[in-house]
């Protein structure tokens, strides 16, 4: 007989029994859950097979994750780039929230507007952004949460799993509410179905986008057709044999065929047998990338033989081989006429432009210089070749400090065909500074009004600025001799008076000292003046006033001596005089003042120590003497040349060194050059300053020669 069994034996047989039937319960809900996930995938792909309509199977696809899910809504969102790479989601189904009427209300507004979200920095965008599957089970105290938009039902859990297809983020699942929360085995557990959502929205897309290519591809041909019927240009498509498969109406028109009578013809037999052979070179270059040619030719037309310009691009298959070329082409007749009647205009032009003296030039449109004169070289030194080489060459070589100006005279408005002149300096390739006159317009075609580019001119002026420079030069020295001659006439007059009331002053008072002192005194002031005065008489009228026939060479070598003691022994004075006479007709006394005042000038440069070469030769000047030396007229000149070993003087100084009242010293008056200037130019002679600074200075006197003996001094 068996043994009864314990208390203890039959509860742990319950609770074992229990727990087994708990683990079935367990297993028999896995399995509802699981055969319910198959029964959404099969019709999901039920509904897709039988061809519903987008919109009804991704709400059957969210229902089905939202029931099997165990939550409360969600929503299927598509994933998509926009034009710059952003990424954005448009929304494919959401689940009715409407609880009250407030959220009614907002279901039906995000139904009814296809919504698309461009942010994304949310729980429900971080899906997209990351491609990760988001889980938050408690979105109020979640930082990644923005919050919701009024009406929304309050979200009290939340998952959000990205949907793959072939390795590509097609859309994103959200789902909401779930009681016990979200976690991985979750969206592990919806991976099935999630692959075949990502599938069938895959396929969808698809679709979709071939649908709108096909109508797209339906719009363009349509708008292609009615193109080809509307435009003048000649539009011919034609095969890898050059059998024309398509003529446009304005084909047709202008060859005077019939499309059906043309179809299917090769096309050479329009062709000028001349241009056969460029057609087919141009059809060869078809035959490699980018399948492009262009190629002008004559055909036959109604109204006779025309040319026509013909732009070809070649459809080709896998293989690389022409399945279709189309060629697009433009009646160029009367641009080729343009272009015979421009080119026999500059053959005419060219042969005038390459013998002109002046600089000329054609610019293209683009600033690119199509024609250079070769006289350029004679101006700039560079080969024509140099300037249409390189285009900036131009704007390189000239000055400095014109070169704004220039660049503002470049860009003027090209609609005004009136010329535009300016003077400016370049630098010459051997480095000499140079004067340009420049004149130019804009050329315009006759019959178009295309802009041809500019017609330019430039002449070498750099002789006519020097003479200009010296003419002004000499008017202004005239005028400050006219001004120093009428202030000196006003001076002696008042020095004459003042004279003779000294003298009665010294008659009246003989006998009283202080009186005699202070006459003295104004006496000496007065001889003063008159000094100042003769000197501005000097420089106003030259003072030439006891002119004698001389030797020039025994004149300067009896001055030096006297001059030289004056001016210190500290100073050498190398003299280097001819044999020759030299004769001229000069004021000895004047002209010592003259030497006087230059070596003077000179030993000062030197602060009294150093050498001063003087030399004297004779100097003979043709025709082209206004060239170096523009005050003087051609004929025979005694050159008298003093230079030191100074400090010299910068550009500045070295042209206002002759002005009256110029000096460059703390003290003195400033007219002992300019006395000199007036008196060697009352002489009929001219005086010439060369310095640089450093380097010391050269004064060279040039007067006239005469053939009378010379005088005994």
């Amino acid at each position: 007989m068996a043994e009864k069994p314990t208390y203890e034996a039959l509860f742990n047989r319950v609770k074992f029994l229990e727990q087994s039937v708990s683990e079935l319960e367990h297993i028999c809900q896995a399995e509802r859950r699981a055969i319910k996930l198959l029964n959404a995938i099969r019709k999901a792909q039920s509904l897709y097979i039988a061809d519903s309509e987008p919109p009804e199977i991704y709400k059957l696809l969210l229902e089905t994750l939202v029931e099997i899910s165990e939550s409360e809504y969600g929503f299927l969102d598509e994933v998509s780039h926009d034009a710059n790479g952003r990424i954005f989601k448009k929304n494919l189904a959401i689940s009715n929230i409407s609880w009250d009427e407030t959220s009614k209300s907002l279901y039906k507004k995000l139904q009814d507007r296809h919504l698309t979200f461009s942010y994304l920095d949310n729980l429900a965008g971080l899906p997209a952004l990351t491609g990760k599957t988001i889980i938050s089970n408690d979105p109020s105290s979640d930082s990644r949460s923005k919050g919701l938009p009024e009406g929304h039902p309050a979200i009290k859990t939340f998952m959000g799993i990205p949907l793959y297809f072939g390795g590509k983020l097609i859309c994103i699942a959200g789902l909401a509410n779930r009681k016990s929360g979200y976690n991985e085995e979750t969206a592990v557990f919806l991976n099935p179905l999630l692959s075949v959502c990502g599938g069938i929205t895959y396929a969808l897309q698809k679709e979709r986008i071939e649908k709108e290519k096909d109508i797209k591809l339906r719009e363009s041909e349509e708008r292609y057709r009615l193109i080809i019927e509307s435009q003048n240009e000649l539009i011919v498509k034609f095969d890898q044999d050059h059998k024309i498969l398509f003529v446009s109406p304005s084909c047709c028109k202008t060859f005077g065929v019939e499309e059906e009578k043309i179809t299917g013809n090769s096309f050479f037999s329009l062709i000028h047998e001349d241009d056969i052979e460029t057609v087919k070179a141009s059809l060869e270059t078809l035959k490699e990338p980018p399948h492009i040619a262009y190629h002008e030719e004559r055909a036959k037309t109604v109204e006779g033989w025309r040319w026509f310009g013909w732009s070809l691009k070649a459809v080709v298959d896998d293989d690389a081989r022409i399945v279709i070329v189309v060629s697009v082409g433009r009646d160029i007749t009367n641009r080729k006429r343009a272009e015979a009647a421009l080119e026999k205009s500059e053959k005419r032009f060219r042969t005038v432009a390459d013998f002109t003296y002046d600089w000329e030039y054609w610019a293209a449109p683009d600033g690119r210089y199509t024609y250079v004169s070769p006289s350029c070289k004679r101006i700039t030194g560079y080969d024509p070749d140099d300037f249409i080489k390189n285009p900036d060459l131009m704007k390189q070589i000239i000055h400095p400090e014109d070169l704004a100006m220039v660049m503002k005279h470049g860009q003027a408005d090209d609609e005004s065909d009136a010329p535009h002149l300016i003077d400016f300096r370049i630098i010459a390739k051997a480095g000499d500074e140079r004067w340009i006159s420049h004149i130019c317009r804009a050329v315009y075609d006759d019959a178009d009004g295309r802009f041809l580019g500019r017609r330019g001119s430039n002449r070498d002026i750099t002789e006519r600025k020097r003479l200009q420079r010296a003419s002004m030069k000499a008017h202004q020295m005239q005028a400050i001799g006219t001004l120093a001659g009428g202030v000196a006439h006003q001076f002696n007059n008042a020095l004459t008076v003042i004279g003779g009331n000294l003298e009665l002053l010294e008659i009246d008072f003989s006998g009283n000292k202080a009186v005699g002192d202070y006459v003295l005194a104004m006496k000496a002031s007065a001889e003063r003046m008159k000094r100042l005065t003769a000197q501005l008489l000097a420089y106003a009228r030259g003072g030439k006033y006891q002119a004698r026939t001389v030797s020039f060479v025994d004149f300067v070598a009896d001055a030096i001596p006297i001059i030289h003691h004056a001016i210190g022994q500290g100073v050498a004075i190398d003299a280097d005089l001819p044999d020759d006479d030299l004769s001229v007709k000069i004021d000895q006394t004047q002209m010592q003042m003259v030497l006087s005042c230059i070596l003077s000038n000179a030993s000062e440069a030197m602060d009294g120590n150093g050498c001063i070469s003087v030399s004297c030769r004779r100097f003979s000047g043709g025709e082209d003497i206004a060239e170096e030396l523009p005050e003087l007229k051609p004929g025979d000149y005694a050159c008298l040349t003093i230079a030191d070993e100074g400090r010299g003087m910068d550009e500045e100084t070295r042209s206002r060194v002759l002005e009256p009242f110029f000096t460059t010293k703390f003290q003195g008056r400033g007219l002992g050059m300019a006395a000199a200037y007036g008196i060697v130019k009352n002489h009929g002679g001219f005086i010439s300053v060369a310095s640089e600074s450093g380097k010391g200075a050269t004064v060279s006197i040039y007067l006239p020669l005469v053939e009378i003996p010379p005088e005994s001094i």
